[in-house]
């Protein structure tokens, strides 16, 4: 499983990566770790087992660099678009030698504006797909599989924009896995 972890300058993710992984964040380009999970149920039944070896879950950690909301390209959203799991982690500690780029401290403030950065990357995929779609089927070559996908992808973007979940079935779902 990947682990993206995302958030603005001096919020502490580079902090929470070095705690995971034991690595130090030597920039600010993309950081890669690895940590294992210690399970005392695998200890009982490497016990019970009589093993000598036991293999903890393992788990990769993608460090991005810090979220910049005046970054048009949004580079930092490329590399969590493979991860399985997105932490945001949001400064929530006051320190009057560590500069906050917004002001102040406001976690949800923060993780709000986090999500919101997020939504619009994703709402401007929806839109590029739906207008290849759209192409597609004034064309003539929209498949009923296209159809689902447009209709998922119409749910979503509604969704994003009014700030709600959109409510798919698995078909919708499947389409756009």
């Amino acid at each position: 499983m990947k682990i993206g972890l995302s958030g603005f300058p001096f919020s502490g993710r580079k902090t929470l990566f070095f705690i995971l992984t034991s690595r130090q964040c030597k920039d600010e380009g993309i950081q890669q770790g690895v940590f294992h999970v210690p399970d005392a149920r695998i200890d009982e039944i490497a016990h019970l087992a009589g093993a000598t070896k036991k293999t903890y879950p393992q788990y990769t950690v993608v460090l991005t660099p810090p979220v910049d909301e005046r970054d048009t390209k949004k580079s930092w959203i490329e590399p969590l678009r493979e991860c399985d799991l997105l932490c945001l982690v949001v400064r929530a500690f006051h320190s009057p030698e560590v500069y906050h780029p917004r002001g102040t401290v406001d976690p949800q403030r923060d993780q709000r504006a986090l999500k919101e950065e997020i939504m619009l990357a994703d709402l401007d995929i929806i839109e590029k797909r739906l207008n290849t779609l759209t192409r597609m089927e004034s064309s003539g070559s929209l498949t009923p599989a296209n159809v689902m996908e447009q209709k998922a992808l119409e749910l979503c973007k509604s969704g994003i924009e009014t700030l709600n979940s959109p409510v798919l079935n698995q078909y919708e779902l499947s389409a756009i896995a």
